[in-house]
C-alpha cells in the first residue's frame, strides 16, 4: 500500500498499533508515532477502522492476563480479531496502561498552527 502523508498511521515503514485492555471496558491505544489516548470500545472500533486495510501490527496486551477477562474484553479483543490483522501478545503491558483509571490521560500530537502553503 502506497503510503499516504495526510494520514499519519499509514505513512511510514513500521506501523504498530498498541492496544491494552483494562478491566473496566477502558482501551489504551498507542499509535506507531507516539500518540497516546484511552477510549472506549466505540473509539477502539474507529481505530481499527483506520488501520484495517494496512500492514499495520497490532501490539496486545490485557489487565490481568492470568485471570477470566470480563466480557468487555472479550468483545474488544473480538474487534481486534475481526481486522485479520496480526496480532502480536506482548509479555508485559505499556507503563502508562498500568495508571489508576484517576490518573489516565490522553497525549496527542500537536498540530502545528502555521498555515499551510497556498
Amino acid at each position: 500500500m502506497r503510503p499516504d502523508s495526510t494520514n499519519p498511521l499509514l505513512d511510514g515503514e513500521d506501523r504498530a498499533l498498541y492496544i491494552h485492555l483494562a478491566d473496566d471496558g477502558a482501551v489504551f491505544l498507542v499509535r506507531w508515532n507516539g500518540e497516546q489516548l484511552w477510549t472506549d470500545r466505540s473509539g477502539l472500533r474507529a481505530e481499527l477502522e483506520t488501520v484495517r486495510h494496512t500492514d499495520t501490527t497490532i501490539l496486545y496486551t490485557r489487565e490481568d492476563p492470568g485471570a477470566d477477562p470480563p466480557s468487555s474484553v472479550v468483545e474488544a479483543f473480538r474487534l481486534i480479531r475481526d481486522t485479520s490483522l496480526p496480532i502480536k501478545i506482548l509479555d508485559r503491558p505499556h507503563p502508562h496502561a498500568l495508571v489508576p483509571a484517576s490518573e489516565r490521560r490522553t497525549v496527542l500530537r500537536a498540530r502545528d498552527p502555521r498555515p499551510g502553503p497556498g
